[in-house]
């Protein structure tokens, strides 16, 4: 057995065995059942279908989920969220660190509510435990939080653009100087792609080089610390505040951390073509993307703290690098490379999910039959709000932080443990999950109430966000 098999393992038997959970190998055997949603109590084996497969969806391995989920995870933060860390370089590790063990727990509480045959997705999840009624909203919280990522990655790949053309020619031609010409003959262009995916399968290979984007930049800024860590008169010492300062500051990144390590809206779309969708099996491809993204977005984070004193998360640390400084535009190539190889899955999962807000969550096998009109329809809505937005305002960053910390906080820390208390709300025997579902729940409250009054009251004020300076 190796580690990793090892440490899926033990998370398994720490979350199964805390209490008896749902068997999705049941379903219901008459149409009232469903109404009593204390009929899915029994034992969840890990070896238990969570989601009944149709036979002409495609067909991934684990290996292709796993990459899929790890491709499709996060944008550029790994250059931006080490901008935090000035608030208590000690304190910060920490709720970092628990926020992403709260992201998983939350994870598992979805998997919990999942009954095989019947929910799916948030939506069906919502359905199933709540109501019918406003069933739309999840899928609208998960248009929000991908096309307000965008909005964010739109500028920074104008900024990203203009700085590997300044190093190849310094007299730039004016076209160059023209966002919107950057914007939309590149980015937007390019991202017609997205039209033609049926499913979030079609961005296996686009992972593959996202992947291999951020591993070379990773290894290189790794490189550069090493260096300088060699060099006797650099002390990483300077560059560290221990003291904990700036409460707001420390809520905003704490919430912006929930977005940057979220990945539970991909997984109703990785079960739907992921070969024998089992607890395990699923359960394993998540925990390996999830620690090996932790692991990326940290060591950039400690690179950027350790050689900058990075103090803004609404700054990429590689424009820190002096310009011919060598590998500085490999990773600036790398980031660029990685900035277009997110906005068009995200762009794909918004205009899903537009789609779905006026109808229902649909299921691969019956998508693959209308899913060119209202896939083309909603990709071009989305890439034109995409970028016409960066043209609204100088502060539009405001109107996207708003939207997206609603829609993140509600799909990661709030709607969960919601789903969970309301599906086992009659049962005794899960009061270790029932308590943690609870803290869970208070916590993302807590976070959604402050962190959106700060920044409605930015808006209306039209001042920088929190942590932009």
């Amino acid at each position: 057995m190796t580690i990793i098999d090892f440490s899926i393992e033990v998370y398994l038997i720490f979350f199964d065995n805390l209490i008896v959970a749902v068997d999705m190998d049941e379903k219901p055997k008459h149409e009232e059942q469903m109404t009593n949603i204390s009929f899915f109590t029994f034992h969840k084996r890990k070896d238990s279908l969570i989601y009944r497969k149709d036979s002409r969806n495609q067909t991934f391995d684990m290996f292709s989920a796993t990459v899929i989920l790890l491709g499709c995870a996060y944008g550029t933060d790994p250059f931006f969220f080490g901008g935090g860390f000035d608030c208590g370089f000690g304190l910060m590790i920490f709720l970092v660190t628990f926020v992403f063990a709260l992201v998983i727990f939350s994870y598992f509480l979805m998997m919990k509510c999942w009954i095989y045959g019947v929910t799916f997705s948030y939506r069906t999840l919502w359905e199933t435990t709540i109501s019918k009624r406003l069933s739309f909203l999840p899928d609208l919280f998960i248009f929000l939080n991908y096309l307000s990522w965008v909005l964010y990655y739109y500028d920074e790949a104008y900024w990203m653009f203009i700085e590997i053309m300044n190093y190849f020619f310094p007299g730039r031609p004016k076209w160059v100087d023209s966002k919107f010409f950057v914007n939309y003959a590149i980015t937007a262009l390019t991202s017609l792609n997205i039209i033609f995916q049926k499913e979030l399968s079609g961005f296996f290979y686009m992972s593959i080089i996202k992947i291999v984007s951020i591993t070379v930049a990773t290894e290189i800024n790794v490189l550069k610390l090493v260096t300088r860590l060699n060099d006797q008169t650099f002390s990483i010492n300077a560059n560290i505040i221990n003291r904990p300062n700036n409460f707001a500051k420390i809520c905003a990144f704490i919430a912006y951390a929930v977005g940057v390590f979220g990945n539970n809206a991909l997984i109703e779309h990785i079960v739907q073509f992921v070969s024998k969708p089992t607890y395990k099996r699923i359960t394993i491809s998540y925990i390996i993307a999830e620690i090996l993204s932790f692991t990326y977005i940290m060591s950039n984070s400690f690179c950027s703290i350790f050689m900058f004193s990075h103090s803004s998360f609404y700054e990429n640390f590689l424009f820190y690098y002096d310009p011919n400084e060598p590998g500085a535009i490999v990773t600036k190539i790398c980031c660029y490379i990685f900035l277009l190889t997110t906005i068009y899955p995200f762009q794909w999962l918004a205009s899903r999910h537009l789609t779905q807000i006026f109808s229902s969550s649909w299921e691969l096998s019956n998508w693959q039959e209308i899913w060119f009109i209202p896939q083309c329809f909603a990709c071009l809505v989305t890439i034109l709000m995409s970028t016409a937005w960066t043209y609204m305002s100088t502060y539009v960053g405001l109107f996207a932080n708003f939207f997206m910390m609603a829609g993140y906080i509600m799909l990661y820390y709030i709607l969960p443990p919601i789903f969970f208390l309301r599906l086992f709300k009659q049962e005794t025997r899960k009061m270790p999950w029932t308590i943690s579902s609870l803290f869970l729940l208070i916590v993302g409250i807590f976070l959604f109430s402050y962190t959106l009054v700060n920044n409605f009251i930015e808006l209306v004020r039209w001042a920088r966000p929190i942590g932009y300076d």
